[in-house]
């Protein structure tokens, strides 16, 4: 299973990511690094790259946990830029599921503006909150609020569906 910590920039992922690490059993993937605008048009490549490597280390009798997931992230923001939409196998519906960390528009662009994330523009965080909550429905999922204490969003992942055993 691939547990996919999803949401919009400055939603908190990589805080939950890093608070889950000590709790969880399973294989933490490392973050992915942020990419400079000068790759985006490259990005359809660099999916093709992560999906090979899914495809040659996956284990279901595992579970991997990830700061985003070309699953869900990477089609919500390739419609969001009109990028070509990376194409995979439909097993990777079943075999991810995610944790969405809903926060509100106000609150990302006030926390957009103190991060400074030069490649994303914060006029476009109400369009990715739509395109995320339509690909969602895909996906077996928990919504939280992103604006909770990041220990109460352990306590949710962790007893959402048995994620503690």
């Amino acid at each position: 299973m691939i547990l996919a910590i999803c949401g919009p920039d400055c939603s908190g992922k990589t805080t939950l990511f890093d608070a889950l690490r000590p709790v969880l059993r399973g294989s933490f993937l490392p973050r992915q690094s942020r990419l400079p605008r000068e790759l985006m048009p490259y990005m359809l490549h660099l999916e093709q790259g992560q999906l090979a490597l899914w495809e040659l280390m996956y284990n279901c009798k595992w579970r991997y946990v990830c700061d985003r997931s070309i699953f869900v992230s990477g089609p919500v923001y390739a419609r969001l830029y009109n990028r070509p939409v990376l194409e995979f196998d439909s097993e990777w519906y079943d075999e991810t599921r995610v944790v969405y960390l809903d926060v509100p528009v106000t609150e990302l662009q006030r926390r957009h503006a103190v991060c400074r994330e030069a490649a994303f523009d914060a006029s476009d965080y109400s369009s990715v909150c739509r395109l995320y909550r339509e690909h969602l429905q895909r996906f077996e999922h928990i919504v939280l609020d992103g604006t909770e204490p990041v220990q109460e969003l352990v306590g949710r992942v962790l007893d959402w569906n048995g994620l503690n055993s």
